[in-house]
């Protein structure tokens, strides 16, 4: 999980020399799956940090909006079966995340202690395992 992450950062984020759909075909579907959600929980909770953290949320919608829209275009190109299922878990993830987030702009959702953020499933790295969340609930994340 740990390499899976650190090459999201590192490679996409950072460095900018690897695809995205790259890294999609480079693990496994719960893999690309989990980091997702990290990366959107960070996203979402780093709205709040902002003076107007609407437009924080606003911001990830858009964002969202974005990765929709590669992955879509990923439909329309050829690849394997199994690279095509992950594309397909994650656009069904990223379409659900949009939702909440529009919810909570709808809602004026301003922190990470209003009900409308911690009911909703968020993941969490501590770098050495991952933990998953939800309104007062904490466990960690054991792969199944």
């Amino acid at each position: 999980m740990y390499e899976c992450y650190k090459d999201y950062k590192e490679k996409i984020e950072i460095e900018q020399n690897l695809e995205r759909k790259e890294w999609i075909g480079m693990y496994n579907s719960q893999l690309i799956v989990t980091i997702c959600q990290l990366l959107w929980t960070k996203e979402v909770e780093l709205s709040f940090s902002r003076k107007r953290p609407v437009d924080g949320l606003i911001e990830a919608r858009d964002l969202t909006e974005e990765y929709l829209t590669d992955y879509r275009l990923m439909m329309k190109e050829k690849m394997s079966a199994s690279v095509r299922q992950r594309v397909i878990a994650i656009i069904t993830g990223e379409v659900h995340n949009k939702d909440v987030v529009q919810m909570m702009i709808d809602a004026k959702v301003n922190d990470t202690n209003d009900f409308n953020w911690r009911k909703q499933l968020r993941y969490y790295f501590n770098m050495r395992d991952i933990e998953v969340e939800q309104v007062n609930s904490r466990i960690n994340y054991g792969y199944e």
